[in-house]
């Protein structure tokens, strides 16, 4: 069941033509796994095919900041929410120019940042990893 649920997603993602919408080069993405040993999601089939590395690297730190307890429940959900309404905004910009798509990768940079520095998960791993 999974299965066909992730295949009919996989279809309906938008697809634009790399060279139309070329993408920055690739920046190593850091994933969950490198911050702790906890097995996490993959990243979010639903994005859409030119959304920016930056993205995807939002969707793993709020996976990450969804899954660290030191962080109140509510806050957790409004990192969620907020990481929904981004997501329905790009699959709303399936036929936007290029040069829109530009702030996309910058908004997703800087949604990053601040869901990092509200997950104290990964700042402890941080601390421990530097005191090994």
């Amino acid at each position: 069941m999974r299965s066909v649920l992730f295949a009919l997603i996989a279809c309906a993602a938008c697809h634009h033509d790399t060279a139309q919408f070329p993408q920055q080069p690739a920046e190593p993405v850091p994933t969950a796994a490198a911050n702790d040993d906890i097995e996490h999601l993959p990243a979010d089939p639903t994005l859409p095919s030119w959304a920016p590395n930056e993205c995807k690297a939002y969707h793993d730190a709020v996976i990450r900041l969804a899954e660290c307890d030191a962080v109140p429940q509510e806050s957790r959900n409004v990192v969620k929410t907020q990481y929904d309404t981004d997501d329905a905004r790009w699959k709303a910009m399936h036929d936007a120019p290029p040069e829109q798509l530009v702030y996309v990768r910058d908004d997703c940079r800087t949604a990053k940042l601040e869901v990092d520095r509200k997950n104290l998960c990964m700042k402890q791993n941080q601390a421990e990893s530097a005191q090994r």
